[in-house]
């Protein structure tokens, strides 16, 4: 009877230790976008792994979320969702295909409102935004949509998200549990046949 008792917890303790939930890890992208007439962006963005939606819509979904915007490679602005000074967001990447959803209207599912609204044309000032919608991608710049960055048409889009890769250790805590069930599995036995 002892040993049925043993061999119940032994297995409740080997299903709970599997049981446990794994961690989940942020997932980092590296963004880029190029526009007309020497204007461009770069960034980041993050989200955890564990996120059930295959849809990253706004700044509740990210862990971090940053851009900068360039003239002819020269820095112009930067934003950072850490610093709280977002006016909108609208922010819409398909975490399955690993891409930004671009080509609907800009305050859409199938468009970006990064810092600006209203179609890019109300972003802070001083600051800046990024718009992309069904017609053209761009920056607001001082509170105006600045035709000299946009890209048209949107088919010609350049908005990138690439995946940043990171090595993760991977603990193994299921070996040592088996090698303690086969271990009480095996006192078990040798007890059993020296009565």
């Amino acid at each position: 009877m002892k040993l049925t008792h043993c061999a119940a917890a032994a297995i409740a303790l080997t299903a709970l230790l599997f049981s446990l939930p794994a961690k989940a890890v942020p997932i980092s992208y590296d963004i880029s976008w190029t526009g007309e007439n020497g204007y461009s962006m770069t960034g980041e963005f993050s989200f955890d792994d564990g996120n059930p939606r295959k849809r990253i819509k706004n700044a509740g979904d990210l862990l971090t979320f940053s851009f900068e915007g360039f003239l002819n490679g020269k820095s112009f602005g930067s934003v950072n969702l850490a610093d709280g000074l977002f006016g909108t967001l609208n922010f819409n990447f398909d975490s399955f295909f690993e891409a930004f959803v671009v080509g609907g209207p800009s305050e859409s599912r199938g468009g970006q409102l990064w810092n600006t609204s209203r179609q890019g044309a109300d972003c802070p000032m001083p600051g800046f935004g990024f718009v992309s919608g069904n017609l053209l991608q761009g920056f607001c710049i001082d509170g105006v949509l600045d035709p000299r960055s946009t890209t048209i048409p949107i088919e010609e889009s350049t908005l990138t998200a690439t995946r940043r890769t990171t090595t993760v250790a991977v603990p193994e805590p299921g070996t040592l549990a088996l090698m303690g069930l086969g271990l009480i599995g095996l006192a078990g036995v040798a007890r059993r046949r020296s009565r």
